[in-house]
C-alpha cells in the first residue's frame, strides 16, 4: 500500500465517491507529534472547502463504486 511519502503537495485526488481534491499539505498533527501522526490538508475543487484527514485514513482501501478496493483517495489524471 502507498504510504505518506506518496501524498504530494499541491497534486490533485480523486476521492472514491468522485470528488477531486488538492493536497495543500501535509502535516503533523500538534496532538500526537511525539507519535509521528501526520495529516493531510486538502481543499475540495467544487465548493473550495478545506479539510484535514489522518494519512492512515487517507490512504486506507475502500470499495469504490467500480466494485474494486483503491485507496480512499488516488491521484488524478492529468488534465
Amino acid at each position: 500500500m502507498s504510504d505518506v511519502t506518496d501524498i504530494q503537495e499541491g497534486a490533485r485526488y480523486q476521492h472514491y465517491k468522485g470528488g477531486m481534491y488538492t493536497v495543500v499539505a501535509v502535516a503533523k498533527n500538534a496532538t500526537n507529534a511525539a507519535d509521528g501522526v501526520s495529516v493531510v490538508v486538502y481543499r475540495a475543487e467544487k465548493d473550495g472547502a478545506v479539510y484535514v484527514r489522518n494519512t492512515d485514513e487517507f490512504l486506507e482501501p475502500v470499495l469504490w463504486q467500480d466494485g474494486i478496493t483503491h485507496p480512499r483517495f488516488v491521484p488524478a489524471e492529468p488534465q
